[in-house]
């Protein structure tokens, strides 16, 4: 991973809480490092991949349970949700896992929509 600097007073990823592995990269051709993390969160519990209802909108899911909820990028972030919706999202599960992350860099359009579901999760 190679980190970026963005403004922004605080650095969430070193914020105090539970020890454990909060980010991965996805290597390609290998299967998400995300499934083993969605079993963890959820040993008995299989889930489902039936998209959520959240108010007026349908967010397409990957798995999610009562314990965790993942989703892609793409389904989460890049249609017009609110923070409000973010925060429903952080009071309703207890982990979000999102896979499929674009890469910033120079060469790429500033994608600001991962923001409100950052700030919700941190805020929670």
């Amino acid at each position: 991973m190679r980190v970026l600097a963005v403004a922004g007073e605080q650095d969430h990823r070193l914020r105090p809480g539970v020890q454990q592995q909060r980010y991965w990269v996805d290597k390609p051709g290998w299967p998400s490092a995300l499934e083993a993390v969605f079993q963890q969160l959820s040993p008995n519990d299989p889930g489902s991949d039936q998209p959520l209802q959240l108010g007026s909108r349908r967010i397409g899911v990957l798995r999610r349970s009562t314990h965790a909820i993942w989703c892609r990028f793409a389904d989460l972030c890049e249609q017009p949700l609110a923070a409000m919706d973010f925060m429903a999202l952080c009071d309703r599960f207890p982990a979000i896992l999102i896979s499929a992350i674009p890469a910033l860099g120079r060469g790429r359009p500033r994608r600001g929509r991962g923001s409100p579901v950052a700030d919700a999760g941190a805020e929670g």
